[in-house]
């Protein structure tokens, strides 16, 4: 028995040394162990799929994969021309910064060519549309300082209201509204100016407003502050979603111009509330409907008959407008919008009208331009787009002269307007620099609509 047992020791110990040397014995027996115990572990199809690191041929594919890759955008990023602009963000871009040992030394330098290779990124636009579709995918709700809203449109998120500016504009036009009503009821011009600020419209009559408003006609004055997609659109809105509270501003117009603010608000918001559009669903602007309420309000105040909607045709001329929220937001599933004009089916009235855009001016019969639907800024075509000011004249009716201080909401309203005045004048002040008053003087001006939106 002991004798056996030693006998058995040898064997086991000399099993497990070749277990150890996985596989030195080549003998038939040897192999047939190996072969099953790689069967009963499952070996060989069955273990599942093996890792990159785990197996080296697909490690190195991956390697060359990715610097193929890197290879290629380094190419593309040194071969392409640099862009200027980009269509789909309505935007300039940065261009290669020139190296200044001011710059480098402040770090600017590597700050601009950090900017100048986000910008100039190959297939950049491709990426911004793919990062909003992620985002949205994610249940994101705001992309850009812009909401996904519902039925497809794009809100803009509202900065909060400057107290100050407002209180300063809204003095500014109560302060000119005043001076031409005393100048109807032939109160001294002088009088008239000194209520408002100095720095505003209403101010200009300076040191000798008697001798600077000598000549200046009568002149009624009005508001309309159109509310924007996110006070009448609010039920568009994705939940808790937060926009400053703009009834507020509103509200405060009314009660310090009175009778001379036009509210529009209840009728954008009935349009609404009757499935109506009221603003583009990928821009900022309203649409010609909502404009047409616009100018059917003022109108109303002048005591003049609107033309009812039935007297217009109603021609798109585009549908494929994608405005200023896409271009921040630029999200692929939005469909884009169709731009509207509405002509009299009467015959509009025959007019000139003159841009002025700086030192250069450009004379044209239309109010549209539609060279503009050939480009990304597509509602240019309403007035030719921006311009410091712009003269409109009635050929054929020899009636009131009216000047509009505007932002870019007037362009799709003026229309409305041009069969009721010999002359409208529209002023941007953004770019314009003129003494109003002066002007308002040359041109025999007797009234002026404030006409902006409440962003």
């Amino acid at each position: 028995m002991d004798k056996q047992r030693k006998q058995i020791r040898p064997g086991a110990a000399g099993a497990g040394s070749a277990g150890a040397a996985a596989g030195l014995d080549k003998g038939p027996a040897a192999g047939a162990g190996r072969e099953m115990e790689r069967t009963a572990k499952g070996d060989g199809a069955d273990d599942g799929p093996v890792s990159a690191l785990e197996d080296p041929v697909a490690g190195k594919g991956m390697a060359i994969v990715f610097c193929a890759f890197i290879f290629i955008l380094a190419a593309a990023f040194v071969l392409l021309p640099s862009r200027e602009f980009s269509a789909q963000e309505n935007r300039y871009l940065a261009q290669a910064p020139a190296p200044r040992w001011e710059t480098i030394k402040s770090g600017q330098f590597m700050a601009d060519i950090e900017e100048y290779i986000t910008d100039q990124f190959p297939a950049r636009d491709w990426w911004v549309s793919f990062k909003a579709q992620c985002q949205k995918l994610a249940g994101q709700k705001e992309n850009n300082q812009v909401y996904n809203a519902a039925d497809g449109y794009l809100i803009g998120v509202l900065a909060p209201v400057d107290a100050a500016a407002v209180e300063k504009s809204l003095s500014s036009i109560q302060a000119l509204a005043k001076l031409g009503e005393n100048l109807g009821e032939g109160g001294a011009p002088g009088d008239a100016a000194s209520g408002g600020d100095s720095d505003g419209i209403g101010g200009a009559g300076g040191e000798n407003p008697e001798k600077s408003l000598e000549g200046l006609r009568p002149f009624r004055t009005a508001l309309l502050l159109a509310p924007t997609a996110g006070e009448v659109l609010r039920d568009k809105l994705p939940a808790h979603a937060y926009l400053p509270d703009q009834a507020q501003l509103l509200e405060l117009a009314r009660q310090r111009l009175g009778d001379i603010y036009l509210d529009i608000g209840p009728a954008l918001k009935e349009l609404n509330a009757a499935g109506g559009q009221v603003y583009y669903r990928t821009d900022h602007h309203w649409v010609t409907r909502a404009a047409y309420e616009g100018a059917a309000a003022y109108l109303a105040w002048l005591g003049l008959e609107p033309q009812p909607l039935a007297q217009y045709d109603v021609t798109a001329v585009t549908g494929e407008f994608y405005g200023t929220l896409w271009s921040k937001n630029s999200l692929p599933s939005i469909a884009p919008d169709s731009i509207e004009a509405y002509a009299l089916r009467a015959g509009e009235p025959e007019i000139s009208v003159t841009y002025y855009d700086g030192s250069a001016e450009e004379t044209s019969d239309s109010l549209y331009a539609p060279s503009y639907l050939e480009g990304k800024d597509k509602y240019g075509y309403f007035l030719n787009g921006n311009k410091p000011l712009t003269v409109i004249r009635n050929l054929d009716w020899p009636g009131p002269r009216l000047m509009i201080f505007k932002d870019s909401y007037a362009h799709s309203l003026i229309p409305f307007l041009t069969p009721y005045f010999e002359e409208i004048h529209v002023v941007d002040l953004r770019y314009w620099r003129n003494d109003p008053i002066e002007y308002m003087k040359e041109t025999q001006i007797d009234q002026v609509l404030f006409l902006y939106n409440a962003e």
